[in-house]
This record gives structure tokens, C-alpha cells and sequence, in this order.
């Protein structure tokens, strides 16, 4: 059984239909062909690698030039710890010992 005919039985579930331009379908061919894969396969691939990237980006934090210059001004800022943080300390060191 050939590869294509092997792959369309093992790909079950949602369809995607669109229209492109004949110069971006022949695109898509070649590069699909160069990378030794059907155009099914490159199409899923290189799709699914783009919206994880795309959401990945959008989920991350994005900061501001101030916000960052805030964060990293208050990196340096030399304070003293306060009550809680020495009581914080003191138990993870118990903690570690035992």
C-alpha cells in the first residue's frame, strides 16, 4: 500500500479546507518534497509549529520599558528582611537539617 494511501487511513477526525494561490500551493509542494514529507504531513506539522509558537508568545509575560526598568531597579534596592522573612528562613533551615 502506498504512503499516501497508508496515511489518509491513519488521519481520521477534522478537515481544514482552504483556498490559497496557485504560487503558494506550488510553495507548499516544493517545500513539502525538500522536507520528504506529504503535503498532509507539512501542512500539520508546520501549522501545528506556528500556533504553539504563536500562543506560547501571547501567553508569555510581556513588560514595558518601565515596567522592566521598575523590576530591575527594584532588584537592587538594598533592603533589611523583615519579621516574616526571617521566620521564613529560620523554618526552611529546620526544615533542611532534619
Amino acid at each position: 500500500m502506498s504512503r499516501t494511501k497508508v496515511q489518509s487511513k491513519a488521519i481520521t477526525g477534522s478537515r481544514l479546507d482552504v483556498r490559497i494561490p496557485l504560487a503558494v500551493k506550488e510553495l507548499i509542494e516544493s517545500a513539502a518534497i525538500a522536507k520528504s514529507q506529504t503535503i498532509t504531513e507539512f501542512t500539520i506539522s508546520t501549522l501545528t509549529n506556528a500556533a504553539e509558537q504563536i500562543l506560547q508568545s501571547e501567553r508569555s509575560t510581556k513588560l514595558s520599558n518601565n515596567d522592566r526598568e521598575l523590576f530591575l531597579d527594584l532588584l537592587e534596592v538594598k533592603t533589611r528582611p523583615n519579621d516574616a522573612l526571617k521566620q521564613a528562613a529560620r523554618r526552611y533551615q529546620r526544615e533542611v537539617r532534619s
